[in-house]
C-alpha cells in the first residue's frame, strides 16, 4: 500500500490503509485482478457465483474501488471497451509501473509515488465492480439491473476464500453499502476512457461520469469516508492514470445528477445522508471543528433541502462556536455565507464581523488557498443567491484576489447572473494584481472550468481575450481552457467563444520577476531529470509556449485541431526552443498533429 503520502504544501504526512473489515455488514463480493485479465466480456455477478470466482473481503488484501458509467441499457460494456482499458491499466501497475499525478495535485501537494510494498500489493488486488460484485437479478426488482446507472462503480476487495454467495441480502442492501465499501478499498479509481453508449449513441467520458448521480455518489462516500487517505485514481485511457485532486466534486451534489430512473434519487439521497452524518459525528468526536463546520454549512445543499435561516442561538449551537468575535478558521461570517443564511450574514455584519474576512485553507476539502465568503459563496453557496447580494450591500471586496494565485471573486462565478452581480459592483473584468501569477479573472475562470455562460457573461463585460503581460506566462485564456480540458464539459464550447472573441492562437507570454525565477529554476531541473520530472515543473520550464503548445502538453486533442483550424503555427517555438511537437505526450494528440502535417504537406 502506499506507506506515507507527503503533503508538502503543509507539511503533514497521512499513512495509508484499509478500513477495518468487520465493519462491513453485507458481504463485499470481489474479483481477483488477474482473474479479470482472462475475460473478452465482462461477466455478471451470478456467472462469476455459478463459477465459483467471486471471493468475500478479508483484511490485508489490497482492494480498488472502480467507478465507471454503463456504456449500454442492460449491460455495463456490451463490446467490452471499458473492460480493455481496465485490463491493460491493471497489467501495467501489476507489472509495478508507476501512477502519474495530474499537475494540480503536483503544484499543492506534491508528486504522489506508489511505494514498493504499494506496487508490490497491486500484484495481487482484487476489484469490486457493479456488475461483477452487486446481484443482478433482484426478486424485489424484478430482472433490473443497478446498472441503468446503478452500474456505475468498480471496486476490488481482497479475499482468500471462496464462499456461497446465497444469502438474504437484496440488491438494495448491497447499494446503502456503498459507503462502507468505498472505506473498506485502499483505492477509488474512476473508469472513465472515452467511448459512446451503445443505445443513444451520446459520448462517454469522464464529462459524462461526473454528470451522473450515481457516480458522484460513490466519489463522495470516498471523500466523506474516515479512510480518506487513499489516493484518487483517473484512467482516461490505458496510457493516461493519474492520480488526481477531484475538486469538481464539491459542487456537484449527487441528487443533482442525472439518473436513468427517478426514484433512485431518492436512494442517493438516502444513502448521502448516512455518509455525511457519520462523516459529522467523527469530525465532531475528533474536534475537527473547521471541517466540522464547513459540512454543517454544506448539509442543507448536499442533500437538496432549502437552506436554513437560523436563530443566533441555533447558529452559535449548530456551528459549535463558543464566541463568534474570536472565532478562527471557517469562521462564522463564512459559515453563514456558505450555509445560505442571507439573514445571519446580516445579523453578523451588524456585530461588526469582517465580512472580507480570510477563512484558512482546508485541504481535505480541496480548498488550497484562504478564501473570502464572497469567494465561497460564488463558488459553492451560489444556489442561495440572496447571501451574494446581503455580502455585497454590507461592502464585501468585489475585487478581491486569492494571495497565491491571485485569483479574482470573478473566477469563482458559476452563473452569469453571479458575473452580472459583481460587475454591478465595480468588479474589474480585466484585473490583474494579487498573488503570485496575477491572472485575469477570464483565464482563472477558464482554468475553474467555468460555464459556458459565465465566459460569455465576462466577454460581455469587456474581458480581454489577450491580456497584457504579467509575472506569469501562462495568463492566456487559453491555458486554463487546456488546462481543464479533460475535466470540464464546457470547454470545447469556451474555446469557440474565445476564437470568437479574437484571441491569439499564436500568443506567447514571458515570465517576469517571480515567475521568471519560476521558469528558470523549473528548467534547470527538467534538464537533469528529463520526463521524470515533475509534470508541474515541465509546465514551468515550458510556459513561454502558444496555445497550441499548452493544448499538447496538456493531451487536449480536440483542442489542438480547433487551434489548428484557426491557423495556430505548429512551429512556433517556446523560450527553450521547443515546438508543441515536442511537448506532446498524449498518443491522440500525436496522431491528430501527424494528420495536420500530413494534410498541409499534400
Amino acid at each position: 500500500m502506499i506507506d506515507r503520502f507527503a503533503f508538502g504544501a503543509h507539511g503533514m504526512e497521512r499513512s495509508f490503509s484499509s478500513a477495518p473489515i468487520e465493519s462491513v455488514s453485507v458481504p463485499m463480493w470481489v474479483v481477483k485482478a488477474s482473474t479479470l485479465l482472462l475475460f473478452d466480456t465482462m461477466p455478471c455477478h451470478e456467472e462469476l457465483a455459478e463459477k465459483g470466482l467471486l471471493v468475500r473481503l478479508q483484511e490485508g488484501i489490497f482492494c480498488i474501488f472502480v467507478s465507471h458509467q454503463w456504456l449500454g441499457t442492460f449491460h455495463p460494456d456490451p463490446t467490452g471497451e471499458q473492460l480493455r482499458v481496465l485490463q491493460d491499466t491493471l497489467r501495467n501497475l501489476m507489472r509495478g509501473e508507476q501512477i502519474g499525478t495530474d499537475i494540480t495535485l503536483e503544484f499543492w501537494l506534491q508528486s504522489v509515488r506508489l511505494s514498493e510494498m504499494h506496487r508490490s500489493k497491486l500484484k495481487d488486488a482484487y476489484i469490486w465492480l457493479d456488475w461483477l460484485s452487486i446481484p443482478q437479478q433482484d426478486a424485489g426488482r424484478g430482472n433490473r439491473n443497478p446498472a441503468d446507472e446503478l452500474g456505475q462503480v468498480v471496486e476490488s476487495t481482497p479475499s482468500t476464500s471462496v464462499g456461497s454467495v446465497e444469502g438474504p441480502a437484496g440488491q438494495a442492501d448491497y447499494i446503502n453499502m456503498i459507503p462502507e465499501y468505498v472505506k473498506a478499498s485502499d483505492m477509488f479509481l474512476t473508469l472513465a476512457p472515452r467511448s459512446r453508449h451503445t443505445v443513444t449513441g451520446v459520448r462517454c467520458d469522464y464529462f459524462s461520469w461526473s454528470g451522473r448521480g450515481w457516480c458522484r455518489l460513490e466519489l463522495w462516500c470516498k471523500m466523506l469516508s474516515a479512510n480518506v487517505e487513499f489516493p484518487t485514481v483517473l484512467v482516461t485511457a490505458a496510457d493516461k492514470v493519474e492520480f488526481v485532486l477531484p475538486m469538481h466534486w464539491l459542487d456537484n451534489p449527487p441528487q443533482d445528477g442525472a439518473f436513468s430512473y427517478t426514484k433512485d434519487r431518492e436512494v442517493v439521497l438516502r444513502v448521502m445522508e448516512k455518509a455525511l452524518r457519520a462523516k459529522l459525528r467523527l469530525l465532531k468526536d475528533t474536534k475537527k471543528w473547521n471541517l466540522y463546520r464547513y459540512y454543517m454549512a454544506r448539509y442543507d445543499i448536499l442533500l437538496g433541502q432549502p437552506c436554513r435561516q437560523r436563530s443566533p442561538e441555533e447558529f452559535q449551537r449548530d456551528f459549535r462556536f463558543e464566541s463568534l468575535a474570536s472565532a478562527r478558521g471557517m469562521t462564522p461570517m463564512a459559515c453563514a455565507a456558505l450555509s445560505g443564511d442571507a439573514n445571519m450574514v446580516s445579523q453578523l455584519c451588524d456585530a461588526q464581523l469582517d465580512v472580507d474576512r480570510f477563512i484558512g485553507t482546508l485541504p481535505e476539502v480541496y480548498i488550497m488557498e484562504s478564501l473570502t465568503p464572497l469567494m465561497l459563496t460564488m463558488w459553492l453557496g451560489w444556489r442561495c443567491h440572496k447571501v451574494a447580494n446581503a455580502l455585497l450591500e454590507r461592502r464585501a471586496n468585489a475585487n478581491a484576489t486569492t494571495a497565491v494565485g491571485g485569483e479574482h471573486v470573478l473566477s469563482f462565478c458559476k452563473t452569469p447572473a453571479a458575473v452580472d452581480l459583481l460587475v454591478q459592483h465595480r468588479a474589474d473584468v480585466n484585473r490583474q494584481q494579487g498573488g503570485h501569477f496575477k491572472l485575469p479573472p477570464i483565464t482563472s475562470a477558464c482554468g475553474r472550468s467555468a460555464p459556458t455562460s459565465v465566459i460569455a457573461a465576462l466577454l460581455k463585460h469587456g474581458a480581454d481575450v489577450n491580456p497584457r503581460r504579467g509575472a506569469a506566462a501562462c495568463n492566456h485564456p487559453f491555458v486554463g481552457v487546456a488546462y481543464r480540458w479533460t475535466m470540464s464539459e464546457s470547454s470545447t464550447e469556451v474555446a469557440k467563444l474565445l476564437l470568437d472573441a479574437r484571441a491569439d492562437v499564436n500568443a506567447q507570454r514571458h515570465g517576469s520577476g517571480i515567475g521568471r525565477l519560476g521558469e528558470l529554476t523549473c528548467r534547470g531541473l527538467v534538464m537533469l531529470r528529463g520526463s521524470k520530472a515533475p509534470k508541474v515543473s515541465q509546465f514551468f520550464a515550458e510556459w513561454s509556449t502558444t496555445p497550441l503548445g499548452f493544448a499538447c502538453f496538456f493531451g487536449a486533442e480536440e483542442l489542438v485541431e480547433l487551434l489548428l483550424e484557426a491557423k495556430a503555427d505548429c512551429e512556433l517555438r517556446n523560450a527553450r526552443g521547443r515546438t508543441p511537437l515536442q511537448l506532446t505526450q498524449s498518443a491522440a494528440v500525436l496522431n491528430v498533429l501527424h494528420r495536420h502535417q500530413t494534410t498541409f504537406s499534400i
